[in-house]
C-alpha cells in the first residue's frame, strides 16, 4: 500500500507517459460516444468531424473551435439524446445537480460511472490521509443530489467507515455523534462546517479537543480566509475539492494547498466560451471526461464547461511531488456580481472574521437601469463601522475606493440581521445554500 498523503505513481508520471494514457482513453471515449448516442453522432456529423480524426488534446481543441462541445442547455433540453443506447440493458441511478436555481440537471450513473469517480476520490482521499479503519463524518446532500452519493460510493473502497448525515440535526445530536463515534475526519458543506463550529463554541466546547486528522469540504465554494479560520479552530488541516455532479472530482487539494487535476481521467483546459479560444490566463473551465476501454458510462462529457472561472498555474512539478496540472481555486460564475460596473465575488465576505453567515441580494431597477446590492450579514460581535469597512474591503480588495463609493451612494446596502431574518422574503430551493439571489 502506498504511504497515505504521498503521491500515487500515476500522479508523478512524466508528461509524455501521461499523455499516452490520455490519448488512448480520449480515442475510446469519442468513438464510444459517437457509436452509442444520438446527440454525439449528430454533433460529429454536422461538423464534418469523425471521431478518428481526433487523436490527442490538440485535435480536440481544434474540434472545440469548430463547435464540438456540450453545453448546460444541452444537458437539459437534449437529455434523452445524450443517453447511450446500452442503458436499456444496464443498471443506472439518476443523480441531480443542486446548484443555484432553475431546473436541475440529471446525470445517469452506471457502475462504470462510479468507477470513474472512484479514481478521482482515490487521489483525493489519499492526499488527505484517510486510512483503513478511519471514521469519516459526512455532511453533504442526500440522494438524489450527488455530493453525498459520490463519497458514499467511493469511501467504502478505502476500507474506511462512513458516518453520514441525511437530515438536519440539532447541535446536541451532532455532539452525541462526535462523542460516541469519535470521527477522524469531517467532510461537508463549508456552510455546515462553519455552523457546527460556531454551535460547539457557543456550547462551551473546544472543537480542537476532538483531535481530528482533517477537515474536508466540497460541493460549495469556500474562501482561503474561512478555510484558515476553521483549520485554526479545529487544529486540523483543511482539504478542499473541486467537484460536480456531472463528473465527480475535477480537482483535489494536496498538502501544499494546490488543486490538482486527476489527468488520467480528465482533460482540462481554460477557454473563452464566447470566442472558443483557449486562454493562458483566467477563463472558464473546459473539461472532457476520459474512459478506459470497455467502460460504459451514463453520459459522455466532451468539451463541457461548468462556466466556473479559473486558470492553470505554471506546469512545473508541485512541491508535493505531483506532476499533474494545478489550477487556481475556481469561482462559481453564479456568484460573480457586477454592481456599478465593478465585479465582486460573493464569497469574499467569508474572509471577514466577524461574519458568521451572509447572503447577497441583487435587484435591478428597470426605470433607471441601475442595480442595487443588499448584503445581509449575521455577525458574532457588535456590528459597527469597522466591520462594514472590512466587508467592503473584502469585496473590493483590488479596488477599495469603488466599494466605498457604491456604499456611500446607496448602491450597496449592508444590513446586520439575526439568523432568523437572513432569508426573509427569499425563496429557498433544495440543495446547497445560495449566496446570491437575483431579484
Amino acid at each position: 500500500m502506498e504511504e497515505r498523503g504521498k503521491p500515487l505513481p500515476i500522479e508523478t508520471l512524466p508528461r509524455d507517459e501521461l499523455e499516452k494514457i490520455q490519448n488512448k482513453r480520449l480515442r475510446y471515449t469519442l468513438r464510444k460516444a459517437y457509436e452509442t448516442t444520438l446527440f454525439w453522432h449528430e454533433k460529429f456529423d454536422s461538423l464534418g468531424i469523425k471521431p478518428e480524426d481526433i487523436k490527442n488534446k490538440e485535435d480536440l481543441q481544434k474540434a472545440y473551435r469548430k463547435g464540438l462541445e456540450l453545453t448546460k442547455e444541452d444537458l437539459i433540453k437534449r437529455y434523452d439524446d445524450l443517453l447511450p443506447n446500452y442503458l436499456i440493458r444496464t443498471y443506472y441511478e439518476e443523480l441531480w445537480t443542486s446548484g443555484f436555481g432553475g431546473r436541475p440537471k440529471r446525470i445517469p450513473y452506471t457502475i462504470d460511472s462510479y468507477k470513474f469517480i472512484e479514481d478521482g476520490y482515490k487521489y483525493c482521499f489519499n492526499s488527505i490521509g484517510v486510512e483503513p479503519g478511519d471514521r469519516v463524518f459526512v455532511m453533504l446532500a442526500p440522494f438524489p443530489y450527488a455530493s453525498g452519493i459520490h463519497i458514499r460510493e467511493c469511501i467504502k473502497n478505502f476500507d474506511a467507515h462512513l458516518l453520514e448525515i441525511t437530515m438536519p440535526l440539532r447541535p446536541q445530536q451532532v455532539l452525541d455523534i462526535f462523542n460516541f463515534y469519535k470521527p477522524h475526519h469531517i467532510w461537508g458543506l463549508p456552510t455546515k462546517l462553519n455552523e457546527i463550529t460556531s454551535q460547539f463554541i457557543e456550547m462551551g466546547i473546544e472543537p480542537s479537543s476532538f483531535k481530528l486528522k482533517s477537515l474536508g469540504s466540497g460541493s460549495e465554494g469556500v474562501t482561503l480566509g474561512r478555510k484558515n479560520k476553521l483549520s485554526n479552530i479545529w487544529k486540523a488541516p483543511y482539504f478542499d475539492e473541486y467537484a460536480s455532479t456531472e463528473c465527480g472530482i475535477i480537482g483535489y487539494q494536496c498538502e501544499k494547498g494546490y488543486l490538482h487535476i486527476p489527468e488520467d481521467r480528465i482533460l482540462f483546459s481554460v477557454a473563452d466560451l464566447n470566442s472558443k479560444e483557449l486562454r493562458d490566463d483566467e477563463g472558464n473551465d473546459l473539461i472532457t471526461c476520459l474512459y478506459k476501454d470497455n467502460e460504459e458510462p451514463g453520459i459522455f462529457l466532451i468539451n463541457y464547461s461548468h462556466n466556473d472561472i479559473t486558470k492553470i498555474l505554471d506546469d512545473k512539478p508541485c512541491a508535493c511531488g505531483r506532476t499533474t496540472l494545478r489550477i487556481a481555486y475556481p469561482k462559481r460564475v453564479d456568484e460573480v456580481i457586477n454592481i456599478g460596473g465593478v465585479k465582486l465575488y460573493a464569497r469574499d465576505i467569508e474572509n471577514v472574521e466577524e461574519v458568521k453567515d451572509y447572503v447577497n441580494i441583487l435587484t435591478h431597477d428597470e426605470k433607471t437601469g441601475k442595480e442595487k446590492l443588499e448584503v445581509r450579514v449575521v455577525t458574532d460581535k457588535c456590528f459597527n463601522k469597522e466591520i462594514t469597512d472590512k466587508i467592503l474591503n473584502a469585496y473590493f480588495s483590488s479596488n477599495p475606493p469603488a466599494g466605498t463609493f457604491l456604499y456611500q451612494v446607496g448602491e450597496i446596502i449592508i444590513k446586520n440581521v439575526s439568523p432568523e431574518e437572513l432569508y426573509n422574503g427569499l425563496k429557498i430551493l433544495p440543495g446547497k445554500p445560495r449566496r446570491v439571489f437575483r431579484m
